[in-house]
């Protein structure tokens, strides 16, 4: 088990990455960490094969529940996350969003 802190990448033109954006790996039994920052980035998923990833609830005060994500096989999956839900803002994971995959795949954090 490892942990995997992905990495932010910028547009560098209206709604395109830059060729550098690369794909964060991540296996099933690994954390993987997104930066945040408050801005509520967009989080790009890929999955090798279909299952879930787990996002935690934050240790804020809004951090109530955690969010399960059902990801197909191969299919790219976006989605963005409430900062406010999911960020910690105490701890170790201080500014980071915690996912727990079931399944092995990619992941890039796109922001603005």
């Amino acid at each position: 088990m490892a942990i995997v802190t992905v990495t932010q990448h910028e547009l560098v033109k209206s709604n395109m990455l830059s060729t550098a954006a690369a794909e964060t790996s991540f296996a099933a039994s690994d954390t993987v960490k997104f930066p945040y920052d408050g801005k509520d980035p967009l989080i790009r998923l890929k999955a090798t094969t279909a299952g879930n990833v787990v996002f935690s609830a934050g240790n804020g005060i809004q951090g109530v529940e955690s969010l399960t994500l059902a990801l197909p096989a191969t299919k790219e999956t976006y989605i963005r996350l409430d900062a406010g839900f999911f960020e910690n803002v105490t701890g170790e994971n201080k500014g980071f969003v915690i996912m727990t995959p079931a399944v092995a795949g990619t992941a890039t954090v796109i922001t603005k």
